[in-house]
């Protein structure tokens, strides 16, 4: 159906892949011992719990600067997993399959959608469902409140680098978050994707105005979960 069609391509408004780049001295590469440390801090403003519980509310005021503490320092929590545990939810395929969706097809989608989003709150493409949903449903303040979430999150990645370089690849908490942002980017992958030594994940895209050929996203961090996690 159309939503899966026009998937991500109304959050390309406002992203110019060429545009909205910084020059390479001006990316915020993520410390990640500090951001450790500010988020265990219980008297530190960006306390993780309390950045958490703004973010599930739907707080529009969240700064970049707490979503960059939200995003990376959700490694540091209990319930982040490396391992990329997304499934097609039968549920919400029959939803997407469907000519015309009922009110109770969407709110299916919603509390499924919802139910994923416990265990990785970040994942853009389910922000995106549930955004896609309550349009539906004409709930549109919620909507916004979605939309608002997938842009802070997409600027966040890209504030790390322009994917261009291994020097000035985007950081990112999970793989399938690269995909995400290829998709919001509005590129298409070829499938090519390979390791880089200086542990960069690299993507290979269709051809593309911009003549990029690929993106490069740094996985340095998630193979020290990886290590962390599997035996010897």
């Amino acid at each position: 159906m159309l939503v899966m069609k026009s998937f991500f391509f109304l959050l390309v408004i406002g992203f110019s892949f060429i545009g909205a780049q910084a020059q390479e001295d001006k990316f915020l590469k993520p410390d990640f011992t500090s951001i450790e440390n500010q988020i265990k801090d219980k008297e530190s403003l960006f306390y993780y719990p309390e950045l958490y519980k703004r973010y599930r509310a739907g707080d529009t005021t969240l700064t970049m600067r707490e979503y960059r503490l939200l995003y990376y320092g959700f490694f540091f929590q209990d319930n982040y997993s490396v391992f990329n545990n997304r499934d097609s939810s039968e549920a919400v395929q029959a939803v997407l399959e469907k000519e015309t969706p009922t009110k109770q097809d969407w709110y299916t989608l919603i509390r499924v959608e919802k139910r994923y989003l416990d265990k990785a709150p970040f994942d853009m493409r389910d922000l995106h469902l549930i955004y896609v949903a309550y349009m539906e449903l004409k709930d549109t303040a919620t909507a916004n409140i979605y939309h608002d979430k997938i842009l802070k999150i997409a600027r966040t990645i890209m504030s790390t680098g322009d994917g261009k370089s291994e020097a000035t690849a985007f950081y990112v908490i999970s793989v399938a978050h690269e995909y995400d942002l290829i998709s919001i980017l509005g590129f298409e992958h070829t499938g090519d994707q390979k390791i880089t030594d200086s542990k960069c994940d690299y993507i290979g895209l269709q051809a593309n105005d911009y003549k990029v050929e690929g993106l490069y996203f740094d996985v340095k961090q998630l193979f020290r979960e990886y290590a962390r996690l599997l035996p010897d």
